[in-house]
């Protein structure tokens, strides 16, 4: 009988602390949370072939949070340290994320596993924090200039190609990158000095470091969500460069210049998405010739030609007699959003549109002095 209670005090005594109540701190209250609001905006992106390279950041997220969780909470301690190799995860797959909304053709593939080998190979290593996060902070860097020349060349390829560039431009995932770059110094700094650092600020910067960085995957994907449409001109299999014709600059000026006529002609300019494809079809042209000779001839890439032809085309509206709302003109004129109109129009007159077109009234020979003239 006293050997049967003695083994039931034993047998409490293993169980008791895996059924005792956990106690969660407020951190642990938003791991939980950034767990579930996750796997909610999976299910949201997950129609969206093209955004589901977020998935694969998200899932990180997920896993680092619930790892970091069991952790904190005792549960998995004792057993191996996980969350320092995540570190290692963050680049990659943020990386894997700008390559798929870059590339037309880039899908997630098995073999994009090798970017996890570092991490799995570091596990062992786990409990050398320092180190482990140490190597993490290099990889996230270079992952995150990588992705970032991926954007470059995405954005060179687009305004080349495409009078819509700012339609269709990532310059928003640039800045969140920047933004994400930045949580990301700011968090070495705070490991480096958190053995010198009082427990509640240690724990308050810590909450805060996780509370930016989900935030930042949120506004991620909202505005992800919101790109309704990605440029499909730049591919894994084609490097992002000039023709490669040997032909002369005379040769692409004389091009530039019947292609120039053919613009202003017919007025293509106030198409909203005209695209070098559009007059390589009109002309007979290849893709690569029209934007070879737009680049060379007028100096500039075709978006910004377009863009031109667009404001002197504005400016010309605004000097004629009525009161036609400027906005109405400038959507008219080709203009697919107010900021980007606002901005070109200060940036080559020197004034608003309202200011120019007040101008107009009081003087009307000095707007046409200051009207945009057409590249040639």
């Amino acid at each position: 009988m006293f050997e049967s209670i003695s083994n039931a005090a034993a047998a409490d005594s293993l169980i008791s602390p895996l059924i005792s109540p956990l106690v969660l701190l407020p951190v642990n209250v938003l791991q939980v949370t950034v767990i579930f609001g996750s796997l909610l905006m999976a299910a949201m992106i997950w129609p969206q072939p093209r955004l589901r390279g977020l998935l694969l950041l998200l899932g990180m997220n997920s896993g680092l949070m619930l790892f970091n969780l069991l952790e904190e909470t005792g549960i998995t301690r004792h057993v191996l340290m996980v969350t320092p190799a995540f570190s290692l995860l963050i680049g990659p797959a943020c990386y894997l994320l700008v390559r798929q909304l870059a590339f037309s053709d880039a899908q997630l593939r098995w073999r994009d596993g090798r970017h996890a080998i570092p991490a799995v190979l570091l596990l062992p290593l786990a409990g050398q924090v320092q180190l482990v996060l140490a190597l993490g902070t290099a990889s996230q860097l270079i992952y995150l200039a990588v992705a970032a020349h991926l954007l470059w060349q995405y954005q060179q390829k687009l305004r080349s190609e495409r009078s819509d560039a700012d339609r269709l431009g990532l310059q928003w995932l640039i800045w969140l990158l920047l933004a994400l770059a930045g949580l990301l110094l700011a968090d070495l700094v705070r490991l480096n000095l958190q053995p010198y650092l009082p427990y509640e600020l240690r724990n308050q910067w810590y909450f805060l470091q996780q509370l930016l960085v989900f935030a930042l995957i949120c506004l991620l994907v909202l505005r992800a969500s919101r790109q309704q449409e990605f440029f499909d001109g730049l591919d894994t299999n084609a490097a992002v460069a000039e023709s490669t014709t040997t032909a002369t600059d005379a040769r692409a000026r004389a091009v530039f210049m019947e292609l120039a006529e053919l613009i202003e002609q017919q007025q293509l300019y106030l198409q909203p998405r005209l695209a070098v494809a559009d007059l390589a079809e009109l002309t007979g042209l290849g893709t690569k010739d029209v934007s070879w000779a737009i680049n060379r001839g007028a100096g500039i890439s075709f978006c910004d030609y377009i863009n031109q032809l667009r404001l002197a085309h504005v400016q010309r509206e605004l000097q004629l007699p009525g009161r036609t709302p400027i906005l109405e003109i400038a959507f008219a004129a080709g203009f697919n959003s107010k900021s980007t109109f606002n901005t070109l129009f200060k940036a080559s007159t020197g004034l608003t549109p309202s200011q120019y077109q007040r101008q107009q009234v009081q003087n009307p020979d000095t707007g046409r002095k200051k009207a945009a003239r057409r590249p040639r």
